[in-house]
């Protein structure tokens, strides 16, 4: 300390002395001149000293240090005893009249004096009722020096502030609170040294009613923890008595509540927040029975008649009847009160009685002094308790979805997403974007995105690896395969599931920011120590996140409100969303199943819903008189009055894709004979013509439904007899001219003279097709007669072979191979 307080003269004051502060301060009392003033100051000399000293501290100017001696003496003269005899309530009194003549002392900065010579010399270290921060800090800075206090706090900030730290912003608004505490604390413990700082002192910093915050005093605990300074303070389980205490457990009677305590007490494989739950409940029926069966007091008493009574009212009862005061309340705002119970409300107050009658009759349970003893058996609680199958019927999932135009701009904003929408105070902008990215592209439940952990993004790419066209999948393209490794839910274990790329770009730009110095916390689900994804400041990302922080940020960058006709925008509503995007888009069940996590497959068709068009348009495309082709309209080409209209026919062996420049292509009586046609663009035209076309920005991607004709119905069918007759009865009809020269893109094809000449590549094509049916019907005749394994049998398969390579080879158009393949 820069003064101490025993180095000095504290002897209680005289009546000399009291008669000389009456002449020092000039009260009308005969001073007998400057002889007496003198002889007044002399005899006041052990007061003066120390008062000089502590002023000293701020400044050396003289007219502060007699303002302040006059003002200590007014007050000595008034309590009629010296400051070192001063209790810490007349203290803090004359803190408080310095307070109301504070406008005569400004210039002096008297307050702050005033509160050095009270810590110094009247032993006063707890200064949180003044509420004066600037002070306090200045005070702490001038008793045990600025650079002391910059030394330790640079330590405190190395743990919270910044990227290597907690996460914490340096700005004022961050750093002020933890400066004012950590003086607060250093003053209030007498010395300025993070290594002094106890628990205790912690504690009662925030004991109220002047309490400093707690937020920065547990920033600053956790620092010193991280620092072992301090041990870290281990979590203990509320006691029972302390949960009845916060809960209502008013018109419950005392026994019931002891059986419910000793049911919550031992019954630990439940959650505790599941535990909690039922509890309520359990409390729900302690108040029922006071007013229907007071002498029910005992779990016991029940017998079926009085299950089966409870049942029957728990099934035509209202929302808001014997409830807390809490969920009251609740249930106002929600303007649920009066209303029928939900269906699944009904199903859960049923299992909960299902689940604690069962577990006090198979379990020896202790009541105060009493030996332990299972309830008696009277009734079968599985039975008596089970819930109606009129009310079960009505328990159907009803995921609701969000309106599609809705959902388009909700994904538009979670990629746009700008640092002007989120809050300045907030978690950063990457943060805020990955969690949104995630949110409208992963269908995850909420409590997965919170549960997530560093390095749960895998990207799969390997130089061997073929896109679905056969091509090699440059490390580069965007069809890199990025994986989410999902942590264990209520269905399944841990499961890794796609998720595009900007979606693993922005989960790793978050990882990448994210503030090392992260605990590792506890994973709610299986109790392991986990380092989270989204953990900041210490501290994972909230349940409550999704809902009230950033959908309401999607909302209104996206113009959308934060309700629809179902009800609120929630985080879970995103995965039947979803999973109806993807069955729209062709998905099945099974993939979309797999990529929601269910355990069970049927439970998709709940989410997946299955849209009226577009199970129309699937019910068209059944129509085995109709058939979908794709084409490509080149518009400057059409402008230009070019051949514009190429109708995509297919890919060969060698990958290529191969089209029709024919615009009456759905009226040719020739599809299955194109080689020899004039306006057939064969492998290396496509390939050049795709090149041009991909280089243009006005090219347009269509799709037709044509109708059959009956030489591709044969073909479909596999009627091979069929297909001969109708391509030998068209042989003498002409193929079509093209309209002009800029249309003859096939040079190998032969004159109109010698179009009708049987087409070779067609009679080869039927010729196969027969020997192939041939040898598939021989080859189920072997199979039935043995075991499948002789010689016969594998040398048919091996022709089978042989002849479905030669018809690839043969192939003409796309759905040509397909069918022969399948057949």
């Amino acid at each position: 300390m820069p003064i101490v307080a025993e180095s000095y003269d504290r002897r209680p004051l005289t009546p000399e002395e009291l008669d000389a502060l009456a002449i020092a301060c000039r009260l009308g009392l005969k001073s007998k001149g400057l002889t007496g003033l003198k002889k007044a100051t002399t005899l006041l000399m052990r007061f003066q000293q120390p008062i000089f000293d502590v002023v000293a501290l701020r400044s050396r100017d003289l007219r502060r240090y007699r303002a302040f001696r006059c003002f200590l003496y007014e007050e000595m003269l008034h309590r009629k005893s010296s400051f070192w005899e001063w209790s810490e309530e007349e203290w803090f009194e004359t803190l408080g009249i310095m307070q109301t003549v504070r406008k005569k002392y400004r210039a002096l900065s008297m307050q702050a004096s005033l509160m050095d010579i009270a810590y110094l010399l009247g032993g006063i270290s707890d200064f949180r009722a003044i509420r004066d921060r600037r002070n306090v800090t200045e005070m702490a800075r001038r008793i045990f020096g600025e650079e002391v206090i910059e030394q330790e706090y640079e330590r405190i900030s190395a743990v919270l502030i910044g990227a290597s730290g907690r996460g914490y912003s340096d700005d004022y608004n961050s750093t002020q609170p933890i400066k004012y505490c950590l003086c607060s604390l250093f003053l209030l413990n007498r010395s300025p040294y993070l290594e002094s700082l106890s628990l205790d002192v912690l504690q009662r910093a925030t004991i109220p009613p002047y309490a400093l915050r707690a937020a920065p005093v547990k920033r600053i605990q956790l620092a010193l923890q991280e620092l072992g300074l301090l041990a870290p303070v281990e979590e203990q389980a509320t006691p029972l008595s302390s949960l009845l205490s916060r809960m209502d457990t008013h018109d419950v009677h005392l026994v019931w509540q002891e059986w419910c305590g000793v049911w919550f007490q031992r019954t630990t494989a439940l959650p505790l927040n599941r535990r909690r739950r039922y509890l309520d409940t359990l409390l729900m029926v302690g108040r029922w029975l006071t007013t229907n069966h007071p002498e029910i007091v005992d779990p016991s008493q029940w017998d079926e008649a009085l299950a089966l009574e409870f049942v029957d009212y728990i099934c035509t009862t209202t929302a808001g009847e014997f409830a807390s005061a809490h969920g009251l309340k609740c249930l106002i705002s929600k303007g649920l009160v009066g209303k029928k119970l939900a269906p699944t409300s009904i199903d859960h107050r049923l299992a909960v009685m299902r689940h604690f009658f069962r577990v006090l009759q198979d379990h020896p349970h202790p009541l105060k002094d009493a030996a332990s003893h299972p309830c008696p058996r009277r009734f079968n609680p599985l039975l008596a308790f089970a819930t109606p199958s009129s009310v079960k019927r009505l328990i159907q999932p009803d995921p609701r979805d969000i309106d599609e135009v809705i959902w388009c701009k909700l994904t538009y904003a979670a990629a746009t997403l700008l640092q002007e929408d989120i809050a300045p105070w907030s978690y950063p902008l990457s943060y805020y974007r990955a969690v949104a990215l995630l949110w409208v592209t992963s269908a995850r439940r909420p409590n997965e995105i919170t549960r997530l952990k560093l390095g749960c993004i895998r990207r799969d790419w390997d130089p061997t690896m073929l896109d679905e066209r056969g091509f090699p999948i440059s490390d580069q393209a965007e069809v890199h395969l990025c994986y989410l490794l999902v942590p264990a839910n209520k269905t399944k274990g841990p499961f890794w599931v796609p998720i595009p790329r900007y979606t693993a770009d922005a989960l790793e730009a978050w990882e990448a920011e994210r503030p090392t110095n992260q605990p590792k916390l506890i994973d709610p689900k299986d109790g392991s120590l986990v380092d989270f994804l989204f953990c900041f400041r210490g501290k994972r990302l909230g349940g409550n996140f999704i809902n009230r922080s950033l959908i309401p940020v999607l909302c209104q960058r996206a113009g959308v409100p934060e309700h629809d006709a179902r009800g609120a925008i929630t985080g879970h509503r995103a995965r039947s969303t979803i999973a109806t995007v993807l069955r729209k888009n062709g998905l099945s069940l099974d993939d979309i199943s797999q990529f929601l996590g269910h355990a069970r497959p049927e439970m998709v068709k709940a989410y997946a819903r299955t849209d009226p068009y577009r199970f129309g348009r699937e019910i068209n495309r059944a129509n085995d008189l109709m058939r979908i082709v794709e084409g490509i309209i080149d518009t400057r080409a059409a402008k230009a009055g070019q051949p514009n209209v190429f109708f995509f026919l297919g890919r060969g062996t060698d990958g290529k894709p191969r089209f029709c420049g024919n615009p009456a292509w759905e009226r040719c009586t020739h599809r299955l004979a194109c080689l020899k046609c004039s306006m057939y663009v064969g492998a290396d035209q496509a390939s050049r013509l795709v090149e041009r076309l991909e280089a243009r920005d006005e090219l347009f991607k269509f799709q037709a439904q044509v109708v059959m004709i009956p030489q591709e119905k044969a073909a479909v069918e596999g009627d091979i007899e069929t297909l001969t007759v109708l391509i030998e009865a068209d042989v003498d009809v002409p193929p079509p001219g093209p309209p002009n020269d800029q249309f003859k893109f096939n040079t190998l094809a032969s004159d109109a003279s010698d179009s009708s000449s049987p087409n070779q590549a067609q009679a080869d094509l039927v010729a196969l097709g027969r020997e192939l049916a041939t040898l598939k019907r021989d080859l189920a005749a072997a199979e039935k007669r043995s075991d499948g394994r002789n010689a016969s049998v594998r040398a048919l398969k091996k022709r089978i072979a042989t002849v479905t390579e030669q018809i690839v080879a043969l192939d003409q158009i796309a759905g040509l191979t397909k069918v022969y393949l399948d057949k």
